[in-house]
């Protein structure tokens, strides 16, 4: 019982379930729970780790935080831009997860 100020009068709060259909939600409660198991197996996956969190915030670095795309653009060879520009990409990691 709960007191209700809109009614100024006490309530009965909750549900009132016969044994039947409690019983009744449990064995399909537990009926389906493999299946349960399964879809948050999936969500998991579909999460990112975090190596591919790491590998997604070294991408941004790389073309916020560097000249990395002008070297690019002035006919540097990919790998050889991200050599010229790792040194800073490293810089700023360290800077962002509060490293000197």
């Amino acid at each position: 019982m709960k007191w209700s100020r809109a009614r100024k009068r006490y309530e009965r709060q909750g549900l009132l379930v016969e044994a039947q259909a409690t019983e009744k939600a449990e064995q399909e409660c537990l009926a389906d729970i493999e299946v349960r198991e399964r879809r948050r197996e999936r969500e998991a996956a579909k999460r990112f780790d975090e190596e591919a969190v790491r590998l997604a915030v070294v991408v941004h670095i790389r073309h916020t935080e560097t000249e990395y795309d002008t070297l690019l653009a002035s006919g540097y060879d990919r790998w050889d831009a991200r050599a010229q520009v790792e040194e800073r990409v490293n810089r700023v990691m360290s800077q962002w997860q509060g490293k000197k």
